[in-house]
């Protein structure tokens, strides 16, 4: 059983770059260093302060993904997930923040 998630970054500040996520605990991606545990560039606006946040559930090796942003986060198929509402991802997920070129990362 894999314990700790993993996301890697496909494109935007973090592209190329593997960010480990601690199981059973949100993290949050953002452009605001007081509201986000991972920083993206300030000059990307499609990315909201706190933009979404990241859980990865360990029993059942699932991520846990809540939108809180004004332009959306997406899935690879440019569905959107709804707004504040936690929606469970399967590992391999790609997700998308507010567009492909801002910022994209895979749930490892």
């Amino acid at each position: 059983m894999q314990r700790n998630g993993t996301m890697l970054g496909l494109s935007g500040t973090y592209k190329n770059e593997t960010i480990d996520i601690p199981s059973d605990e949100e993290i949050y991606i953002g452009r605001d260093a007081a509201s986000a545990h991972i920083i993206m560039d300030k000059e990307t606006e499609t990315i909201s302060r706190r933009h979404c946040g990241i859980q990865y559930n360990a029993e059942d090796q699932t991520y846990s993904v809540t939108d809180y942003s004004k332009n959306g986060t997406f899935r690879e198929d440019g569905s959107r997930l709804p707004y504040s509402v936690q929606v469970t991802l399967p590992r391999g997920t790609v997700i998308i923040l507010g567009t492909r070129q801002a910022a994209s990362f895979a749930l490892m």
